[in-house]
Parts: structure tokens; C-alpha cells; sequence
């Protein structure tokens, strides 16, 4: 299930993007699209009064590898009382349990194992202990889950959206990559108010991520800005007008932060002339001095960007990941 997956969501994505492309009102990609606001000085979007970050210290989140059931309770009365970091990581929380439904269940389990057999009989058993342990993590989340009513899940990208607007760096990377608005396979979303406030508020929040000092906005604007159909690896690109200098920018300065690591299918800057090679090496250095002048940042972040909510190998170590999720001592604040 894993692989049909992986296989499938670019194909989902395109179609999905050839139908929000024919919209009323909706702008199409192509190369006589006017190019974007540079996002680092893209103007704000509006604050959403309901949920104010605290400016002083906040009572601390529950563990990190707390169960959700546990906590939803909790954390839905602080989010609802406009604590920002309760209704980021109830928001990460709940769209965690969106990502598991029931049917991800046992043919997916039965495949890990025989992964770690593989693995095992392969004499690699550090792998093989990896893969047992996100399977267990799976299990454990899946379980979790099914304790959390559907109508609490539904409330994913509510929860992402007050604690983005509110400030919250993790949420506005999560809410502005589009990844709570469940549309894969829900085209009658694409009309949904919840899609049309995303589309106003995304490449706004996306440069307040990314002027906090954020790797995976880095990731998320160079996928978003890629010309033509190749920008549909994102959902963010639906909305951020396609700007072969600006994808190359931001090509460059992955590698940058990286240090030298090339992002899995990246490509060169086709079709740029000198002058616009000029111009993105410009942009990507600027960049980096406004946005990561002597900040250390973690490679994978900047390559691969959010990492997956669901994905084995970093569920078995959920504590660690989660660790990362809405944890700044003020709204805005970078980790």
C-alpha cells in the first residue's frame, strides 16, 4: 500500500491541480504568469483575533510521546481559550490521526514485517530493529487513534490554521503546505471556504515561517516556484505564481544550508540565461544572510522539509520528532 502510494499522489496531485487550474477566479501556472513577491517581504496575512499567541512564558505541552487520547481533551480547552502552542500540537496531533485511518491497517503491518525479515535474514538487523520498532509506533498511533471521534479529527485543520495566524512557525510550514486540507481524491473540496481562506493566507504565512529561520520553507519555495506542471509536487504551488529565477534561488540555497547536499530530484535551472543564473545567486545569498546568517541548520530539514507525520522509521522515535513540533517560548520564535 506504501508503494501505490507513493506512485499514485503525484498523479492525484496533477489531476487535482488541473481541476483547481479551471476554477473560476483561480490564476493558471504558465510561463506568462507574473512573477511573485519575493515571500521574505510578501504582505502579512490578516491575524485571526479568536487565538492570540502569549507573549509571556506558556504552561508547557504534555510529553511528546504522550498518547492522543490522553491529551485531546487537555489540549482542545487551552486552544480553545487562545493558547497558540496547545492548538499547533492538537492540530499536528489530530492530523496525525487523519493520516491512519483503519484501512492503512493490516496489509501495510504484514509488509513492515516482512521487511524486517528481509532485513533480519540479511544479517542487517539495526534495519530490521528500526522497521519493528515504527511498526510497533504504528500500531501504537493507530490504536490511539481510533479512541478520537471523527468529528475531533475533522478538526485538524482548524486547529493548524488558529495556531498559524496566531504565529506558531511549526503550524504555518504544516497549514501553508496544504496538507490539512484533505483534498487527495476530494475534488468537491477544491470550492470549500476552508480551501479558499488557505489560498489567501498560505504564501504569506509561508514567508513568516521561512523570516523565522525555517529550513523546510526553504524546501516547500523552491518545489512551490518550479515552472509549469512541475510545481505541482506541492500543493502550495497552486498559489504561488511559477518563477524559474526564484525556484533556482532557492534550489540554491538548499545546497547551501545543506552543504552541498543536492535535494532527490532536483534539476538544473533550464532555460535560465546568464543573467538569470546571476540574479538567482544573488537572491540565494541574500536569503540566506536575511533568513540563516549563523544559524546551524539540520540538513534533512532543508532537503526533505516537513517530515511525513505517519512514516515508520520516524514514529519510532516519535518523542524526538515531536519534540520539534510547537515548542518555541513565543509565537514567531524559531526552535
Amino acid at each position: 500500500m506504501l508503494l501505490m502510494t507513493v506512485v499514485l499522489l503525484p498523479v492525484v496531485l496533477f489531476l487535482l491541480f488541473r481541476a483547481w487550474q479551471h476554477l473560476p477566479g483561480q490564476a493558471r501556472s504558465g510561463p506568462d504568469t507574473p512573477a511573485a513577491t519575493p515571500p521574505a517581504t510578501a504582505q502579512a496575512a490578516p491575524p485571526d483575533r479568536t487565538v492570540r499567541a502569549a507573549t509571556t512564558a506558556r504552561a508547557p505541552l504534555p510529553p511528546a510521546d504522550a498518547p492522543i487520547t490522553d491529551i485531546a481533551t487537555s489540549l482542545q480547552a487551552r486552544a480553545d481559550a487562545g493558547d497558540s502552542l496547545a492548538a499547533c500540537r492538537l492540530g499536528m496531533e489530530l492530523l496525525r490521526c487523519q493520516q491512519v485511518p483503519d484501512e492503512f491497517a493490516e496489509h501495510h503491518f504484514q509488509e513492515l514485517e516482512r521487511q524486517e525479515k528481509h532485513h533480519r535474514d540479511e544479517g542487517d538487523t539495526q534495519r530490521a530493529e528500526r522497521i519493528a520498532a515504527g511498526r510497533r509506533a504504528q500500531r501504537d498511533l493507530l490504536a490511539a487513534c481510533r479512541g478520537i471521534p471523527q468529528a475531533t479529527r475533522d478538526r485538524a485543520h482548524h486547529y493548524l490554521r488558529l495556531a498559524a495566524l496566531a504565529g506558531e512557525p511549526d503550524a504555518q510550514l504544516r497549514y501553508a503546505s496544504g496538507e490539512s486540507l484533505g483534498l487527495m481524491g476530494r475534488f468537491d473540496r477544491l470550492t470549500s471556504p476552508e480551501v479558499d481562506a488557505w489560498r489567501r493566507e498560505a504564501p504569506a504565512l509561508l514567508a513568516r515561517a521561512l523570516a523565522a529561520g525555517r529550513p523546510e520553507a526553504v524546501q516547500l519555495l523552491a518545489e512551490a516556484y518550479r515552472p509549469g506542471d512541475e510545481a505541482t509536487t506541492t500543493i502550495v504551488g497552486w498559489v504561488i505564481p511559477n518563477d524559474p529565477v526564484q525556484a533556482h534561488a532557492y534550489s540554491l540555497l538548499q545546497r547551501q544550508l545543506s552543504g552541498g547536499i543536492s535535494p532527490p530530484g532536483q534539476r538544473p535551472a533550464a532555460g535560465l540565461d546568464d543573467a538569470g543564473r546571476a540574479r538567482a545567486q544573488a537572491l540565494a545569498e541574500d536569503l540566506r544572510q536575511r533568513h540563516f546568517d549563523g544559524v546551524v541548520v539540520d540538513p534533512e530539514r532543508v532537503v526533505l522539509g516537513l517530515p511525513p507525520l505517519t512514516d515508520p522509521f520516524a514514529l519510532s522515535k516519535h518523542a524526538a520528532v515531536a519534540d520539534r513540533f510547537c515548542q518555541s517560548d513565543a509565537a514567531g520564535d524559531a526552535p
